[in-house]
């Protein structure tokens, strides 16, 4: 592209009235308006009503010669669109495909015997930063449907048993294990240690 191609002036709005009559195309060297003398009024400076740009007094005739430029620089303007928006979907393609190979780099070292515990502690900066990862690619994947097997594991995961009364009104958030009947708790690091801890300490009851 030359240097005058990219001097054009594109127009910032374009008139929607068609030159019919004796009206002619005009260009407001101020506002940048493009369209019909039909619109102008006695207005002396660009504003707006009810939509329409109303310019007069900096307004200038333009001939076929202008038209033509600008509809050649808009028609650049909207290839270079359509070239942008086509490198943005090659780029999000290999962005998905660079979070494909961390993620399953990620779920090797996770599944590894003698990094896991490190990997999923929370409170270890391995473990912060495998968690940051795993979060921000999570948000590219597709959510697999749950089904109720996937609901029953997760509730056996996190059942918890009776407190020492045998009460099963029992919870844990906020890094305690508490009975909502009775004074009865355990405080730990971690609202999965405290779970972990009261269910070693309370024995299982039949139900």
């Amino acid at each position: 592209m030359s240097n005058v191609e990219k001097m054009v002036r594109i127009p910032l709005y374009l008139g929607q009235e068609p030159l019919v009559g004796r009206h002619y195309a005009v260009e407001c060297t101020l506002c940048g308006w493009v369209g019909s003398s039909e619109v102008l009024t006695d207005d002396c400076q660009c504003t707006r009503d009810v939509g329409d740009r109303l310019c007069l007094g900096d307004a200038d005739e333009i001939g076929t010669e202008r038209l033509l430029e600008i509809v050649q620089a808009m028609d650049r303007r909207h290839g270079d669109s359509q070239q942008a928006y086509q490198r943005l979907i090659e780029q999000t393609n290999e962005t998905e495909q660079y979070l494909d190979k961390a993620s399953e780099l990620l779920g090797e070292i996770v599944q590894s015997g003698q990094t896991y515990s490190e990997c999923t502690d929370k409170s270890s900066a391995t473990g912060l930063r495998v968690a940051a990862v795993l979060g921000y690619v999570a948000q590219f994947q597709s959510v697999p449907p749950h089904t109720d097997e996937d609901e029953e594991a997760r509730d056996d995961n996190w059942r918890m048993n009776p407190c020492q009364q045998g009460h099963r009104d029992v919870g844990a958030s906020g890094g305690v294990a508490y009975c909502c009947q009775c004074d009865e708790k355990i405080t730990a690091a971690s609202t999965q240690k405290a779970f972990e801890q009261w269910n070693a300490s309370h024995p299982a009851q039949p139900v």
